[in-house]
């Protein structure tokens, strides 16, 4: 899919087994590592969850320390811990480790519809500053375990974030890619991106 100042491809496959590249993971607005069972936990079979079991020596604090990344000034609803704003990226390496979900109270993760928007504006803003000259793969954000305030599924979500690179002022140059990487699912096909058949 190409426009006259973006491209973009759509394609099944694990973004771990991609070689090249920025890979962006997204983490909760605290950066949590801990992987477990509890509601606050990182999910062991989340794409953070693997990406924290593949980088086990990971020093999250230290990253965001020297990219001079700043929490906002509000807390999380969570333990009124230090937050991220959503979109935010944490280079690292082939990585780009990114604050998607806000945390409730429980520290579950959870966003609205307009907190999605915003989180994408920043985030291509971020990658725009992060990518060098390497493209970049990034996963359906939220088609897991989010919770919204609106029921939305795979498909809807992918369309969404397509309409939304599309759309913003910033973006990779057209001779990068920006890579959405799916999983095959039960009502969700690349045949049927927008609707088309």
């Amino acid at each position: 899919m190409r426009g006259h100042n973006f491209s973009i491809k759509i394609e099944y496959g694990d973004i771990f087994n991609i070689t090249g590249g920025k890979k962006v993971i997204a983490f909760d607005e605290c950066f949590t590592v801990k992987i477990g069972d509890r509601p606050e936990d990182v999910k062991e079979n989340s794409v953070c969850g693997q990406y924290l079991r593949r980088s086990p020596m990971l020093n999250i604090q230290e990253l965001i320390d020297a990219a001079k990344i700043k929490p906002t000034e509000s807390k999380s609803a969570f333990n009124g811990k230090t937050r991220y704003g959503l979109g935010t990226l944490v280079p690292n390496g082939e990585f780009l480790l990114m604050a998607f979900t806000k945390l409730d109270e429980n520290g579950r993760g959870y966003l609205t519809y307009e907190d999605y928007l915003g989180c994408l504006e920043k985030l291509w803003e971020q990658i725009d500053i992060y990518h060098g000259t390497d493209d970049v793969y990034i996963t359906i954000l939220g088609s897991k375990i989010t919770r919204f305030d609106m029921e939305l599924t795979q498909q809807q979500l992918l369309d969404i974030m397509i309409s939304s690179y599309r759309l913003s002022p910033k973006k990779m140059q057209s001779q990068y890619t920006l890579h959405i990487i799916c999983k095959k699912c039960e009502g969700f096909s690349l045949n049927n991106i927008f609707g088309a058949d």
